[in-house]
């Protein structure tokens, strides 16, 4: 998910290992839930919310 590395600028495996390799639409709640949905959807606008 190069999306969400660049927007933390590490590659948040715990956030994608639970939700599915893959899965944005499961990866961003669980991104949410530690506080960095808010900057996910800051720096990327054009992505829909799910």
């Amino acid at each position: 998910m190069e999306i969400m590395t660049n927007a933390f600028g590490v590659k948040p495996s715990r956030f994608v290992a639970p939700a599915g390799a893959g899965s944005q639409g499961r990866a961003l709640p669980v991104a949410d839930s530690f506080g960095y949905g808010h900057t996910f959807w800051t720096t990327h606008p054009r992505t829909p919310p799910v």
